[in-house]
């Protein structure tokens, strides 16, 4: 099985630029006065000298060998990142590189997360490649999105969203001819025969309103709804850490478990709209099992989400001593709770890393049924709750976990072939997947 981080190409050509230099190094042999004797029938005396001129010139070959191992590895390493021109969008994203406009490959897709307080709207070329939107943030770095407030009523959000695109697209000086089209991620589904909301949960108002035809008319450009989380599976399926794969299930850990499936490219929506809702999985069919925020028992959510995490730790620590009970007071909040297990765990806390590993197993559980249903390439956790993540041994102590849960439980063909993995575009995802969405039903269209 493939667990961890994927190898780049970088890391791949730099190994290779690696043992080309040792190659280089190796071939110079090491002149002595005895195979210098010896191979030329040279006098020990004049041996000697020419030993000495050969070692001056070993010395400075040796230094020209080493100089050329370390250039030519760090060159191979880092040319995407003095060249973005070059590099796989997948890469680029790794490390945030944004781009301005005149680098950028034409036509340009709008991309719009709207989350229940917040919206983000960002920009990409035709490559994924994100687009620097000219402002900087408070510590002076680049922004990637433009961020406005969500608003509850539905009409004066249009308005606003639609004046937030054409300011962004003015400032940037990109004529509107040039930007193929908008995708609107939304926590939602979509009526697709009257295209009106279903009742969005956090944005109760925005029931049964037309919001694509709205926006459409607004910003004179085609909008594409698309539910928020297989907006964030279509960014790292095209850029993120499952670029080149064909075919990923995201699991985003956060309050609740938001899952996108993307197959051959195509976002998993369903009959209705309600594909991938995998958070709601049945991993316990128990009388007693613990009860989902959606009402019923059993779920993934109830038991891997930020919540369910925090309630089991709850129930865990009233019945065994550990460093985490006098942490969680009466004011500590839900969502608080699994960083207090993290920093426990990071600490030495047997039950908080209990608590973390057994988190694994139920996701494992959840994970295999995935596997099973749609043999998906590659599964990426995502959100606010990996434990540290990529970044941190605790949060790869917890993704071997899985992997090894997942290994256990599925087919051999299964867990040898898919690639589990952290994902990579953090909270970019979703505003780069809506507008590769946009961008992948732009070319549909054109081609019918």
């Amino acid at each position: 099985m493939k667990a961890g981080i994927a190898t780049k190409w970088s890391d791949r050509i730099s190994v290779l630029g690696f043992s080309i230099g040792i190659l280089f190094y190796q071939v110079s042999p090491p002149w002595t006065e005895q195979n210098l004797a010896g191979e030329s029938g040279a006098s020990p005396r004049e041996a000697k000298e020419c030993s000495q001129n050969s070692r001056t010139k070993m010395t400075l070959q040796s230094s020209c060998d080493g100089v050329f191992i370390f250039c030519f590895s760090v060159y191979n390493c880092h040319v995407w990142f003095w060249m973005p021109n070059l590099a796989p969008p997948y890469m680029l994203t790794d490390r945030r590189t944004l781009h301005a406009v005149e680098e950028a490959v034409a036509p340009f897709y709008v991309g719009i997360d709207v989350g229940g307080t917040s919206v983000k709207i960002g920009l990409v070329d035709d490559f994924g490649n994100p687009i620097d939107t000219g402002e900087v943030d408070e510590e002076g770095m680049h922004r990637s999105v433009v961020v406005i407030k969500t608003e509850p009523r539905p009409h004066i959000a249009v308005e606003l969203m639609a004046e937030a695109v054409s300011t962004l697209l003015r400032r940037l000086k990109i004529d509107k001819n040039l930007c193929g089209g908008i995708g609107l991620g939304l926590p939602c589904t979509m009526d697709r025969s009257t295209r009106k909301l279903r009742r969005p949960p956090n944005l109760p108002t925005w029931a049964d309103f037309l919001i694509c035809d709205e926006l459409t008319k607004a910003i004179d450009l085609p909008v594409l709804f698309c539910n928020d989380a297989n907006a964030a599976a279509y960014g790292e399926y095209w850029i993120g850490s499952a670029s080149g794969q064909s075919s990923l299930a995201l699991l985003t850990l956060g309050t609740g478990i938001g899952t996108g499936i993307i197959i051959e490219g195509k976002s998993v929506d369903g009959a209705i709209g309600f594909g991938g809702e995998c958070g709601h999985i049945i991993i316990d069919s128990a009388e007693n099992a613990l009860l989902c925020g959606c009402g019923h028992r059993g779920h993934l959510e109830a038991y891997c989400s930020a919540t369910g995490v925090a309630r089991r730790t709850i129930s865990m620590t009233m019945r065994r001593e550990s460093s985490i009970r006098p942490k969680i007071t009466p004011e500590t909040r839900l969502a608080d709770i699994p960083k207090i297990v993290y920093f426990e765990a990071e600490a030495g806390d047997e039950l908080a890393l209990e608590i973390i590993f057994e988190t694994a197993k139920y996701l494992a559980i959840g994970i295999v049924s995935l596997l099973h249903t749609i043999d998906a390439a590659c599964v990426l956790l995502g959100g606010a709750m990996t434990f540290g993540g990529k970044n941190s041994p605790l949060g790869q102590r917890f993704l071997n976990q899985i992997t090894q849960e997942v290994k256990y439980r599925t087919f051999p063909a299964i867990s040898d072939s898919v690639l589990i993995d952290f994902a990579a575009l953090g909270a970019d995802a979703g505003y780069i997947g809506a507008a590769g969405l946009a961008r992948e039903h732009v070319k549909e269209t054109r081609i019918q």
